[in-house]
Parts: C-alpha cells; structure tokens; sequence
C-alpha cells in the first residue's frame, strides 16, 4: 500500500485584479526578518518555480536595515529574459499560517511582489493545490511534516 497524505490546513487564494483581468495567486502572509531584528510583514506569492524568496530592495533597505550595496550578487536567469546580477541576503522567513521558519536566500528586487520559493517551504511541509475555473475556491492545501 502506497503512502497516504493526509492535509491538515487549508487556505484561501487571493483575489487580485490586474489590468482588468482577475487573478487568483497562491499567497500567504510572511514575516520577513532583518539583520537588524526588525520584522517587516507582507503578502506573498508562494512560487514553486523558485529556489529563492525574493523582497523589493526599497522594503530591505529600508524597513529590514540591510545595506543593498554591501550585499553579494548571483547570476540568475529568469525564466525568460537575459541573465540577472541581483544582490541577495539570508534572511529568516516566518509563515504563521503554515508553520513554517526558515532561513531563505532571499533576492533583492527592483521592486514586485514578494516571493516565497520552495526551498524554505517544501523543507517543512508538503503542499497541494486545488483550483477551479471561477477561482473562488481555490485553496493551498498544507500537510505539515
């Protein structure tokens, strides 16, 4: 017999309303905590499809006391597009929701949403979504490790 998983939260989408057009993102609230101890909150987009979280410079900069300029840089390569020198820092990331704390490489912005990548959050649990055509009762389905 195979393993079974059994979810033991649910949440909710968010509704957000792009040029016109209504999306429904997989997001959470995340605490985002800097080197200087301060805890900035904000939404954020669980991205599957990324290693690292990612957070505006303006917000680490000036809510997180981070020094953008002093910051290592990576190559990354988006999915489309040329290749990217982005300054990046370890920073601890907190989603209440989920149960989930880690420490997350965490990209530094020219400004977008906050990200939330897989590495912190498939370490800690594991996830499942269900989506239906209208949206309204899509939901991230989380089973805690």
């Amino acid at each position: 017999m195979g393993r079974q998983l059994t979810f033991d939260r649910e949440l909710q989408y968010e509704r957000q309303v792009y040029g016109g057009d209504v999306l429904w993102l997989p997001s959470v609230n995340a605490e985002f905590e800097g080197l200087n101890g301060a805890v900035k909150v904000g939404r954020a987009i669980l991205d599957t499809g990324s290693p690292w979280c990612a957070i505006p410079r303006a917000i680490a900069a000036g809510y997180l006391g981070i020094d953008v300029h002093a910051c290592e840089r990576m190559q990354i390569r988006p999915f489309s597009g040329p290749t990217l020198s982005v300054p990046y820092v370890d920073i601890r990331v907190r989603i209440k929701s989920m149960g989930v704390e880690a420490t997350c490489k965490t990209l530094l912005t020219d400004g977008g949403p906050y990200l939330i990548g897989r590495k912190p959050i498939f370490r800690h649990a594991t996830l499942g979504f269900f989506e239906e055509d209208d949206g309204h009762h899509n939901r991230i389905l989380v089973a805690s490790r």
